[in-house]
């Protein structure tokens, strides 16, 4: 096993990763693309439920969550610094970082999915070393039979295309059993020129958003 380190747009996390679990060398290009593509598109909002199918060692879902809950915490912190400064009357109130785990929005949480129950394990300890593991469940299941109706404002998903066009559709599919309506499903593939096609079979529409280094960013609304 070996740990990584990984930062996306300012927010920092620790990863470890081990042989055999995707992706085992640290963040791959494709998630990399992939989180970069849905922070500088999706609005943030004030509450958020995330699903990762097939997470792996859970780079994507895990980043998500600190990412939407860092943000906010330092919105809120830089609310009451303001607050502090207005009753105080001085021109600068001291700023903690450290204080950012009281503002942390309750309301992001995510559902870490693989059918690896190393992957599962895995992203448990990814979650407990980050401190997300009172956000984020993780769970062993079949993206096929396994995931919740209409819970989700956001599913994201590097699938493993390797395993053939079927398995893809079971992600697509459960993609669209997992969302609530007006959700949004993310998902980011290398050389698979009909995955666009794929989705817009399942949600009746789909939008190529980034297509970088091999990798194409795909994303559909229920």
């Amino acid at each position: 096993m070996s740990t990584n380190t990984f930062n996306l747009n300012g927010t920092k996390l620790e990863f470890i990763t081990s042989p055999g679990v995707f992706a085992q060398y640290g963040l791959d290009a494709g998630s990399e693309i992939l989180l970069q593509a849905i922070i500088e598109q999706i609005d943030q909002k004030s509450e958020i439920r995330i699903l990762d199918l097939g997470c792996g060692c859970g780079f994507i879902g895990l980043s998500l969550v600190e990412y939407f809950t860092g943000s906010e915490a330092t919105t809120a912190l830089m609310a009451e610094r303001t607050e502090k400064k207005s009753k105080s009357g001085r021109d600068s109130v001291t700023f903690d970082p450290e204080d950012s785990a009281q503002a942390r929005r309750l309301g992001t949480t995510a559902l870490l999915v693989d059918s690896d129950i190393r992957a599962v394990r895995l992203s448990r300890r990814n979650a407990k070393l980050n401190k997300l593991n009172t956000k984020v469940e993780v769970e062993i299941g079949d993206v096929a039979t396994d995931v919740p109706r209409g819970e989700f404002d956001l599913v994201v998903s590097n699938p493993p295309t390797h395993q053939g066009r079927e398995v893809v559709m079971d992600f697509i599919r459960a993609a669209h059993h997992g969302l609530r309506e007006g959700g949004e499903a993310w998902f980011v593939v290398n050389r698979m020129a009909s995955m666009i096609k794929k989705v817009n079979q399942v949600f009746g529409n789909s939008e190529k958003v980034v297509k970088k280094k091999g990798y194409i960013v795909v994303r559909a609304v229920k």
